[in-house]
């Protein structure tokens, strides 16, 4: 089998369903002898990625400002010193970026992949998305949603891949030390005797948190929501308004 050289763009190498797949996706590519490559902006998983036998190639890609598309030159920089394979794109800002580098890439090009991992919006700058040569969607409800609303820009029907987990690190058997335990719920007492509804993810209007408290709030009282999950410094704002809109909740 002929090795590869696989570039993954994404906007930082924090915590998040992106961040773990691409993880995932390195470890895979490094036991198979391809060569794995990330490019981001960084964050507290890089060392993860590069213990997994992965290259990191630090670049700022993640601002929503026009000044990002400067990176534009950088990038395809990168991408002809590497000539990789394929580019897999993951996030929408890099996607312009990537888009914008194309000037400037040398023949041959690589293939360039783009996941959605979500249903995003469709004004133009979601659109980008699918653009490129061959796109994945995460879920049926997913692909429906691409083929519905960007028909005139995709070469060729999504292809259909599911999210899997690594069941070894995400194990239904786990269960955290007492020592734990005991500490969470010295710092959670609301939450002890209750049949606790967990909602993981990262803060956001568009994530369903908002709805999961409605829910929580028309169950009997032996059930207590606990949301789980960062918020990024750009989401400061929605999270005080969330916070102080839900007082009666304990949100850390």
């Amino acid at each position: 089998m002929r090795k590869l050289k696989i570039i993954q763009i994404l906007p930082s190498l924090n915590t998040g369903g992106v961040e773990r797949g691409v993880l995932d996706f390195n470890k895979y590519l490094v036991a198979k002898g391809h060569q794995s490559y990330v490019i981001s902006n960084g964050g507290r998983q890089v060392k993860n990625l590069i213990d997994e036998g992965g290259e990191h190639i630090h670049m700022q890609i993640s601002n929503k400002s026009l000044l990002t598309l400067l990176q534009a030159k950088k990038l395809a920089d990168v991408i002809n010193e590497i000539s990789p394979d394929i580019v897999h794109i993951r996030s929408r800002v890099p996607a312009w970026v990537l888009q914008l580098s194309k000037l400037f890439i040398k023949n041959p090009r690589p293939l360039i992949f783009s996941t959605f991992h979500g249903l995003y919006s469709t004004p133009f700058y979601s659109r980008i998305m699918a653009s490129f040569d061959h796109i994945i969607a995460i879920s049926k409800t997913v692909e429906k949603y691409v083929l519905d609303n960007y028909p005139e820009h995709l070469k060729f029907a999504p292809r259909l891949i599911y999210r899997g987990s690594d069941e070894a690190y995400f194990s239904k058997n786990y269960r955290p030390q007492d020592a734990y335990i005991d500490n969470f719920f010295d710092q959670f007492p609301k939450l002890t005797n209750k049949k606790i509804l967990t909602f993981p993810g990262r803060l956001s209007s568009w994530k369903g948190q908002e709805s999961f408290i409605k829910l929580i709030s028309e169950l009997p009282e032996e059930f207590a929501g606990l949301i789980v999950g960062p918020y990024q410094n750009a989401k400061k704002k929605y999270f005080e308004k969330f916070k102080n809109a839900h007082s009666e909740l304990s949100l850390g």
